[in-house]
């Protein structure tokens, strides 16, 4: 938390509106829930559940047009000073392929896929890199409609 005590998980959704973010410093949860909005073309209303994967933030969110989504933002930022991973080219292919491959799979009846709403590839600005980024563009990111049969507990 901005003030060094412990996210306990609770109130995601109230702190990040109030300027209260438990990844403040790192990047801006207010950037994530606008693009999120802009996209599915509804409001976010609750922010469910938070899990840190390998590569991953994983986000269960409540929406209001009563959908709930599974969002994926990529922890690895092409913006961050010293990123010294993945070619950003590369980066775009593995995003790509992954959005193909959620498709594909929904078109096997007998696999349980989330069906993938939206999905960005992350980009990288020219110029000076600042920590944080300004922004979260250098993120990949996935928006899923949250399946039933899959839980993130």
């Amino acid at each position: 938390m901005p003030d060094g005590s412990k996210f306990d998980g609770k109130d995601l959704l109230t702190l990040v509106r109030s300027g209260k973010s438990p990844f403040d410093g790192a990047w801006d949860a207010n950037l994530l829930i606008q693009e999120i909005e802009q996209n599915l073309h509804a409001r976010v209303v609750d922010i469910l559940t938070i899990n840190t994967g390998a590569n991953f933030y994983g986000f269960h969110l409540k929406m209001s047009n009563a959908k709930d989504i599974v969002a994926r933002l990529a922890m690895a930022d092409l913006n961050m000073p010293n990123y010294a991973a993945f070619k950003p080219e590369e980066v775009t292919i593995f995003v790509c392929f992954e959005a193909a491959v959620y498709k594909l799979l929904l078109s096997e009846p007998k696999i349980l896929a989330s069906s993938l709403l939206y999905h960005r590839v992350p980009v990288q600005h020219d110029g000076v890199k600042v920590q944080p980024p300004q922004d979260i563009s250098g993120r990949a990111l996935f928006l899923f409609e949250r399946s039933t049969a899959f839980s993130l507990k």
